[in-house]
C-alpha cells in the first residue's frame, strides 16, 4: 500500500522490519526485489535476487523478478529464458506470473499470435488465478479483442469476488467501450470491496463527469471518495476543478484545492498546485498564481527525494 502511494521510505521500512523477523521467507524478498525495481535502484534489486536465489534457486518469483530486470535492461533473449524457467516452477502462482510476462514480452516484439499461445498454456496447464485472468484480459484488450477481454475479467471476478483490482480493470474497459452502465456497476462492486482504495472512486467519478456529463452525481461521488481516502490529494484537486470550472464556485473549488494541499507530506500532488494556479492567474490573481507554482516546484523536489529514499538495510 504504501509503495503503491509512492511512500517508498515506508515501505521499505516496513518491508526491512519484516525481513528483520522472517529473513528467509521468499515472499518477502520478492516483494523487496519489486519494490527496489521501481525505485530503479538496481544494485539494490540485484541484491535481494541473490538472496532468493541463495534461499530458493528454482523459484519462480525470482524466475519472475530475473525476467523482468533483464526485460528492463533491454535483455529480451535473456528475460524469455528466466520466465520460461518460471513456467516450469512450483506453485501455481509464481508460474502464472511468469506465463502472463512472457505474453506480454511477445506481444510486445510483435507476435500476438504467439502471446495468445503462451496465455493459453497458461489457462490449460494451471488453475488460473485472478491476476492472471486480469493480466491476459488486459493483453486481449491491447490486442483489440475487448469481448475476450470482458470474459476474462467476468472469470476473474467469479474466481475472486473481493479483489477490487479485477473489478477496477472491467469496469475500465466498459467504459472505453461505452457500456456506462455496465462500467458503473462494475465501480460500484470494486468501491464495495476497497472503500480505501482512491483509484476506483476516481476512475468512476472520472467518467460520471467526464463522459456522462452528471456534476451532480460526480460531486456525491467525490463527497464519498474524500470521506474515504482523505489523505488522496488528486480527489481533492478533480473535485475542486469540477466546482471550479463546471459550476463556477470558486470559493467552494478553493477550499477543496486547500485540503488537498494540506495532506501529508508523503501524499502530496504537484499537479494539484498547477492546476490551482492556472485557474488563479486566469482569475487575474497572478501573486497567488505565482506563490503557487514556487509551491507546486518545491513538493516536486520534496517527492523526488523521497522517491531516492534511504538505502535499504
Amino acid at each position: 500500500m504504501e509503495a503503491r502511494a509512492g511512500n517508498f521510505p515506508r515501505a521499505l521500512k516496513l518491508y526491512n522490519a519484516a525481513l528483520h523477523l522472517d529473513p528467509r521467507n521468499p515472499r518477502l524478498l520478492h516483494s523487496l526485489v519489486q519494490l527496489h525495481m521501481q525505485r530503479r535502484d538496481t544494485a539494490a534489486a540485484e541484491q535481494q535476487l541473490q538472496a532468493l536465489e541463495a534461499l530458493q534457486p528454482g523459484n519462480g518469483f525470482l524466475c519472475y523478478s530475473r525476467g523482468l530486470l533483464a526485460q528492463q535492461e533491454g535483455q529480451l533473449v535473456l528475460a524469455r529464458q528466466w520466465y520460461e524457467k518460471g513456467m516450469r516452477a512450483p506453485g501455481s502462482e509464481p508460474a502464472l506470473l511468469n506465463y502472463g510476462a512472457l505474453a506480454e514480452l511477445l506481444a510486445f516484439q510483435g507476435d500476438p499470435g504467439a502471446a495468445r499461445e503462451v496465455l493459453a498454456a497458461g489457462l490449460a496447464s494451471r488453475r488460473p488465478t485472478a491476476r492472471f485472468l486480469r493480466s491476459a484480459a488486459l493483453l486481449e484488450r491491447r490486442l483489440g479483442n475487448a469481448s475476450a477481454a470482458a470474459q476474462l475479467l467476468g472469470r476473474a471476478v467469479a474466481r475472486a469476488p473481493r479483489d477490487y483490482r479485477s473489478w477496477l480493470a472491467w469496469a475500465v474497459l466498459e467504459r472505453r467501450r461505452g457500456n456506462y452502465a455496465a462500467a458503473a456497476r462494475c465501480f460500484q462492486r470494486g468501491t464495495a470491496c476497497a472503500p480505501g482504495n482512491p483509484h476506483i472512486w476516481y476512475a468512476w467519478a472520472s467518467m460520471t463527469w467526464h463522459d456522462l456529463r452528471d456534476v451532480r452525481a460526480a460531486r456525491r461521488l467525490y463527497e464519498q471518495a474524500t470521506a474515504y481516502c482523505p489523505r488522496n490529494a488528486p480527489l481533492w484537486m478533480e473535485w475542486a476543478m469540477l466546482e471550479w470550472d463546471e459550476a463556477g464556485n470558486l470559493h467552494r473549488a478553493r477550499q477543496l484545492f486547500q485540503a488537498g494541499a494540506s495532506v501529508p507530506a508523503s501524499y502530496q500532488h504537484p499537479p494539484l498546485y498547477q492546476a490551482w494556479a492556472e485557474r488563479e492567474a486566469a482569475a487575474g490573481q497572478e501573486q497567488r498564481a505565482q506563490q503557487l507554482t514556487r509551491d507546486a516546484l518545491e513538493v516536486a523536489k520534496a517527492a523526488q527525494q523521497r522517491i531516492k529514499g534511504p538505502q535499504s538495510v
